[in-house]
């Protein structure tokens, strides 16, 4: 697995396509400059893990911060997503439709939403995600502690029903679909 050291502004998203460990030095910000996502994951079976690093200036159809698209394990340890958008809709923080992504103490400001869909197992432990978390088509999300500031709202269709785990997590608005409503404990 290679190892990358960023220190200052990093000018441009992060294309991720091999395992990979990216560590940010103080202030570290990767800047996509409105050209794609901050953080793209795109390449099944890999690994990739972020240290201590802003990712901004992302604009993608989903997920202009921190996109995965990839069966691959994603880790973001004290990292922060703002100042991030999205095109027709799709989330502006982080986009999520594969893989195994953990959050730990990942700071999400307040117009960079989160969205979960898929074949994907998310956790965000100890998180602070200021916008709204939409979880969709059979995700399974966990969150442990942390808040979220604006509205989760969960959504299922008819073959594929979301599974949302609450553990001490403060939820400013809940709402679960009643036509194709997920599976909630701990709310």
């Amino acid at each position: 697995m290679s190892e990358t050291s960023i220190e200052g502004r990093h000018e441009g998203g992060l294309f991720v396509e091999v395992s990979s460990v990216f560590i940010g030095g103080p202030g570290a910000v990767v800047d996509a400059g409105d050209r794609g996502a901050a953080l793209h994951i795109t390449t099944e079976e890999t690994d990739v893990i972020a240290r201590n690093l802003t990712f901004t200036g992302g604009r993608a159809e989903l997920g202009g911060g921190v996109r995965v698209d990839a069966r691959a394990v994603v880790t973001l340890e004290d990292c922060v997503v703002e100042g991030n958008h999205a095109r027709q809709g799709g989330a502006c923080g982080a986009g999520v439709r594969a893989g195994e992504v953990h959050f730990v103490r990942v700071r999400f400001g307040p117009n960079d939403d989160v969205l979960i869909k898929g074949a994907c197992e998310v956790e965000f432990d100890s998180c602070e995600i200021a916008g709204n978390v939409r979880i969709q088509d059979g995700a399974k999300v966990r969150f442990v502690g942390g808040n979220i500031g604006g509205h989760l709202l969960v959504t299922g269709n008819p073959s594929r029903v979301p599974t949302v785990v609450l553990d001490g997590t403060e939820v400013a608005m809940f709402e679960n679909d009643d036509e194709f409503p997920g599976h909630v404990i701990g709310l």
